[in-house]
């Protein structure tokens, strides 16, 4: 008699319960992007059917891994999400990625421009608005933390070298590379994209921490501004370049 009365107030908790019983047996194999989506979903909107919203966020981003990675503020526009479903799903995509702590798993060595890209490739291929992070490495260029510091429509002015700053400090960083995404675009910088490097670089120096390089990926390929030589005399002392191993313009 209660189940029916809570059924009756909430005509969807059946299938949620199903929903959460399969789970539970099994985990999210058998489970299709958008089912997951819609399980997900129940625990930020408790009354209303997520089954065709779920479905709109595959459509709309292609699978679930490019929803999880899709800009908050996009989620959010999406219609019948909010803001409160859109972070749940931010922060689920957080949790997740294993650049939020490190500590316990075997850290990769970003030594060369290929395995930056490679790393850089894993956060931004996916991403369908510009997004800008750094890649936070000790002295043995082990990669500490990535760090995501804008993304959206950048305005280049808006990422802050004081955000950079406290967190290579925080977490002990001896070396630095930046990165961002052109979406369906060629990878060659601009003069926004050069300033920004530039003040990057400079204000790395007081803190002693190296600026190694700056990589942009793009739509057929990446550019390495240190396998350029542009990163020659922006500091002092001269910063060290990655190894180079390939031609650093429109490689795939």
């Amino acid at each position: 008699m209660v189940r029916r009365k809570l059924e009756s107030i909430n005509p969807n908790s059946g299938h949620r319960a199903r929903l959460r019983q399969r789970f539970t047996r099994a985990g999210a194999q058998g489970f299709s992007d958008y089912e997951l989506l819609e399980l997900l979903l129940t625990y930020a909107i408790p009354r209303r059917d997520t089954k065709p919203l779920a479905k709109r966020l595959v459509a709309t981003f292609g699978s679930l891994h490019g929803v999880l990675n899709a800009p908050t503020g996009r989620l959010a526009s999406i219609d019948g999400m909010g803001d409160q479903s859109a972070v749940l799903l931010r922060l689920v995509r957080d949790l997740h990625r294993p650049s939020i702590s490190l500590a316990n798993v075997e850290r990769p060595v970003v030594a060369s421009t290929k395995s930056a890209v490679e790393i850089l490739r894993g956060e931004l291929a996916s991403a369908t608005e510009e997004k800008f992070v750094a890649l936070l490495l000790d002295v043995s260029s082990k990669l500490l933390r990535i760090l995501t510091l804008a993304e959206g429509t950048i305005d280049r002015a808006a990422v802050y070298p004081r955000q950079l700053i406290e967190e290579v400090i925080k977490v002990g960083a001896a070396a630095v590379i930046v990165g961002h995404n052109h979406p369906h675009a060629s990878p060659e910088p601009s003069d926004a994209d050069r300033a920004l490097t530039l003040r990057l670089c400079s204000a790395l120096q007081p803190i002693e921490a190296d600026f190694l390089d700056h990589i942009i990926i793009g739509e057929n390929g990446y550019y390495s501004f240190a396998s350029h030589g542009e990163l020659a005399n922006k500091t002092t002392p001269q910063i060290p370049a990655l190894n180079a191993d390939s031609s650093p313009r429109n490689n795939s």
